[in-house]
């Protein structure tokens, strides 16, 4: 059908969504495939092509905000709800993975190792995954991330290893369950029909004084730093997003 909810009769432009998603994903492929590269069509994934058309569709109906474009939008794939999750994983992923690529996971964490106290070690460990899972909404995504980095400082400062990967692992929970773009948060809060911002001041609640607790347990078993720490370089503006997405 190449007619919108405007009145217009798109003709062949009502193509275009495709066109443009067929272009980005195949064109890139072959671009790729000519220039010798190793597996070229993984370069960009195609739910990156697919959100490039998406919004094409989006351009070419002029009427109507943006939520509700995406309301038909959802609805013409299945179940709103169950849609609109897998628009938000999809788009949250993207920022995982951009993230990681620019380097901004490994600028944090060398960002707050230049100002973290020797003795607050393994606390900082777990403040720092409460903010990167928090900031890109995935917890196996930050244990695998800080897990090599956090033994690595543990080992180096002679630091309790089992002590470190708990602070990892707490930490990544914990920012899991708050942040706005974890699939579980939006699948909670869309199962049973609330807003996100009440099921972050209710998980807030209950996360906060756990949290803190952690906090105190993390520093009594931290023990006395016996060498020394390797800190890398950062950039501050690769850390701009991390804190940008909060």
């Amino acid at each position: 059908m190449n007619h919108n909810d405007d009145g217009r009769n798109l003709g062949g432009l009502a193509f275009l969504p495709l066109l443009v998603f067929l272009g980005l994903y195949i064109g890139c492929g072959l671009c790729f495939t000519l220039m010798g590269v190793p597996k070229p069509f993984s370069f960009l994934p195609r739910h990156v092509a697919l959100l490039a058309g998406t919004l094409a569709a989006f351009y070419l109906w002029k009427k109507g905000p943006i939520d509700e474009k995406l309301k038909v939008y959802c609805t013409g794939m299945g179940d709103p709800g169950v849609m609109m999750i897998v628009l938000i994983y999809l788009l949250a992923g993207g920022f995982q993975g951009a993230a990681a690529a620019i380097g901004g996971k490994t600028s944090v964490v060398n960002f707050c190792l230049q100002f973290i106290p020797p003795s607050f070690l393994i606390p900082g460990v777990f403040l720092m995954c409460c903010f990167i899972s928090t900031a890109i909404g995935t917890s196996m995504g930050t244990i695998a991330a800080m897990a090599p980095v956090a033994i690595g400082v543990a080992q180096g400062a002679g630091l309790n290893a089992a002590a470190v990967c708990a602070a990892v692992i707490c930490g990544s929970y914990f920012g899991d369950n708050l942040s706005m773009i974890s699939d579980t948060t939006i699948a909670a809060a869309e199962g049973c029909g609330s807003k996100m911002r009440d099921k972050f001041r209710m998980n807030f609640a209950i996360a906060l004084p756990a949290a803190l607790v952690s906090l105190v347990l993390f520093y009594l078993v931290s023990g006395q730093v016996q060498g020394g720490i390797q800190v890398g370089d950062y950039d501050i503006f690769q850390v701009c997003p991390m804190w940008w997405s909060w």
